[in-house]
């Protein structure tokens, strides 16, 4: 998500940095929410200006309705509860909330200015052309109970790459490329968006995705068909496979382009999150109506 974000704001004219951990004391600070109650606490306590990025669902209590590998009652494992209490820790001292999420707009916006962030096009972030895909089917990210039972399924009929753990990001968009079909299974059953991740790398790369379906769909996923809800996905995945999918990630591509650039997607998030007129210390103000300012994107404050 961090090259998609710095792609738009540095097309705006904006200067971006990226830090692991570290917030900066003369930049707008972004911080993807993930911390423990103690790191909220931290930020809250920082004096810094910042904004959180809301990647998650968030149901009124908690992140997505519970936690794909919980056998909770609640379905809440102990990791998600200090998840949300570390949110709940900073959310009180955010300047912004950028989500990921349509739906958590009315919650966040009752704290502090709020922006629905998609992962728009760029053509900074289209790959260089690569050797034509051989693999039928790939799958990476988190393994729940359900995704795991999808892909046992699929591969007794195709061929099938997955990991059982997370790979490095590189190696991940390698394997992207290298695919006709690449799988977007829910992390539940009940699970509520889309994965703008991997919609936007297979529409960039112009590979197929077998896309699960959600209640909550965005302007990125619809420019890909998803599983309809009387479909099983194995079967959705394998006509994918045996459709034109190049054709249909030609087009797909084309209207990304056309219809959802990244540039102008950032625009309405710094308008809707009041930071239009921020600048950096020492900018010249006297430019224009919008000034240029720095963005630090912390991944994980700690």
């Amino acid at each position: 998500m961090f090259f998609w974000l710095r792609a738009g704001l540095e097309e705006l004219g904006h200067e971006v940095t990226l830090s692991h951990d570290k917030l900066s004391p003369s930049a707008v600070n972004v911080v993807w929410e993930g911390f423990t109650p103690e790191a909220g606490a931290a930020l809250r306590a920082s004096g810094l200006r910042y904004g959180i990025i809301v990647t998650e669902f968030m149901d009124g209590t908690g992140f997505n309705k519970g936690t794909p590998r919980s056998d909770q009652p609640d379905r809440r494992d102990e990791t998600y509860r200090k998840r949300w209490l570390g949110f709940e820790a900073a959310a009180g001292r955010a300047s912004f909330f950028w989500s990921m999420v349509e739906s958590n707009l009315p919650a966040l916006r009752a704290r502090a200015p709020a922006s629905f962030v998609e992962l728009g096009f760029s053509e900074r972030l289209v790959p260089a052309p690569g050797e034509n895909p051989h693999i039928d089917f790939s799958f990476t990210g988190i393994l729940t109970p359900h995704r795991q039972r999808v892909l046992e399924a699929l591969e007794k009929r195709a061929r099938v790459i997955w990991h059982g753990t997370l790979i490095p990001i590189e190696e991940r968009d390698r394997l992207f490329r290298a695919t006709r079909i690449n799988l977007s299974i829910n992390k539940t059953t009940d699970w509520q968006m889309p994965s703008g991740t991997r919609v936007g790398l297979a529409l960039l790369s112009k590979r197929g995705i077998a896309l699960d379906g959600t209640p909550q769909q965005t302007r990125l996923s619809g420019l890909v068909e998803s599983c309809p809800a009387d479909t099983d996905f194995v079967e959705f995945a394998l006509d994918r496979l045996h459709g034109d999918w190049q054709s249909a990630s030609e087009t797909a591509f084309d209207r990304y382009r056309a219809e959802l650039p990244m540039k102008a997607v950032m625009e309405r998030a710094l308008d809707e999150s009041c930071l239009s007129n921020v600048t950096a210390p020492g900018s010249d103000r006297s430019t224009g109506s919008r000034w240029p300012w720095v963005a630090r994107l912390v991944k994980r404050f700690a």
